[in-house]
């Protein structure tokens, strides 16, 4: 690994290090709150997701790539190539770390406090309950690593889609951004009204699977390879 590699890559950390603590830190005082709540409130009933808040932040890191960290490298003087290639590892390190988060606390829940599966975790305290969501609850068969894989592709993707469309704006400017949404959004209603949407999605959740969080995995990860394209004609900007 060279120098410029291991210097982006330790820029990514030190610029996003504080913003990972502080987002765990509000997600484990949701849910020290929701065990305190369901303590106080007799016969009370709250929920919360644990992945839904990783999804929003991944894509808010993939818009910060784009306005903060490949203008300032560009100026710099490191290649497109190093940029692009530390901006997809620390990415994917971001998205595992995550869900690996969230795979903990569920655990550490369920050890500390009985629980019951039916379509959800259902977590008990005392004789109040909360409810842990997530998306992998339509699974059949659910375990900590579909748990992993599912967060980990639909993280990485709301990372690469806000990574790839903040790009296209700063690459295109403000008029070849906006036409390009409106000519996919125009794409997505002519398929509507033709059926091809319709047809796609039952295609999808007639056999919903894990495959499917595969196969958004790799979608994901070719779109963010061809971002390179991109990426390697940056210009600089003051």
């Amino acid at each position: 690994m060279n120098r410029q590699m291991k210097g982006s890559l330790y820029m990514l950390y030190a610029n996003n290090v504080y913003s990972l603590l502080t987002f765990w830190s509000v997600i484990i005082a949701l849910v020290i709150l929701t065990v305190v709540l369901s303590y106080l409130f007799p016969d009370s009933n709250n929920g919360l997701s644990l992945s839904a808040p990783t999804y929003i932040y991944g894509a808010v890191i993939g818009v910060m790539f784009v306005n903060s960290f490949i203008p300032y490298l560009v100026k710099l003087g490191v290649t497109r190539q190093t940029i692009f290639l530390s901006v997809g590892i620390f990415s994917l390190a971001l998205v595992v770390l995550n869900a690996l988060l969230v795979v903990v606390i569920e655990f550490l829940l369920k050890s500390l406090f009985p629980y019951e599966y039916a379509k959800t975790l259902t977590i008990q305290t005392n004789e109040n309950t909360f409810i842990i969501n997530h998306i992998s609850d339509v699974l059949q068969n659910k375990t900590f690593m579909t748990m992993a894989v599912v967060d980990i592709s639909i993280s990485f993707f709301m990372l690469v889609v806000a990574f790839v469309i903040t790009l296209l704006f700063y690459r295109y400017g403000l008029l070849i951004g906006f036409v390009t949404l409106a000519l996919f959004i125009f794409a997505i209603i002519f398929g509507i009204t033709q059926g091809w949407i319709e047809t796609l999605f039952w295609a999808i959740f007639t056999n919903f699977s894990i495959t499917f969080f595969y196969q958004l995995f790799a979608f994901a990860f070719i779109l963010f390879c061809l971002s390179y394209f991109m990426l390697r004609d940056v210009p600089i900007k003051t």
